[in-house]
């Protein structure tokens, strides 16, 4: 239940703004009591102040606060107006979300990638590694034939057997 609430806030607090605002709107009518006007307020200075992840939602409440009291005359306006909000996010949360998911693909195929290209320095630098073992194996194996008093083209052709026999 009370996790049912804790996702129900955002609404719950719109609507309860559009409440006021409407109740607000109804109580600026000639026929109320207080006539004095409401204390001003600079709301664009207040948004402008916030951090910039809130900005966006202060100047919708402004907005909405200054709309006329002939949007609200139907409660079905303000259902839309406030559905549109939640569409608009949930849309840039299913984008976040979209996004996420693409970056995180990308971040799987990069290591993916480097795994590859790691494997294959690690083959090529065992081979080179076994290449110079084998050249090292036959340059002190022609010496030795060469020292043996051996031919040297013959020695450089097979040092193990320099005489063909």
């Amino acid at each position: 239940m009370a996790r049912q609430l804790f996702r129900l806030a955002p609404l719950l607090v719109s609507v309860l703004a559009v409440t006021l605002l409407v109740t607000g709107c109804m109580s600026q009518s000639p026929t109320a009591r207080n006539t004095q006007p409401p204390p001003t307020v600079d709301m664009q200075q207040i948004c402008k102040n916030m951090q910039r992840s809130q900005q966006t939602y202060c100047y919708r409440q402004i907005e909405l606060a200054t709309l006329t009291p002939q949007v609200f005359a139907d409660r079905r306006d303000v259902w839309d107006y406030l559905e549109l909000d939640w569409e608009e996010a949930r849309r840039a949360t299913r984008e976040a979300d979209r996004q996420m998911e693409d970056d995180y693909r990308a971040d799987q195929r990069a290591q993916a990638e480097f795994m590859e290209t790691q494997q294959a320095l690690d083959a090529a630098s065992s081979m080179r590694d076994a290449l110079t073992v084998e050249a090292e194996y036959r340059n002190d194996a022609v010496r030795d034939c060469i020292s043996a008093g051996y031919n040297e083209t013959l020695c450089l052709l097979d040092p193990e057997n320099p005489t063909g026999e």
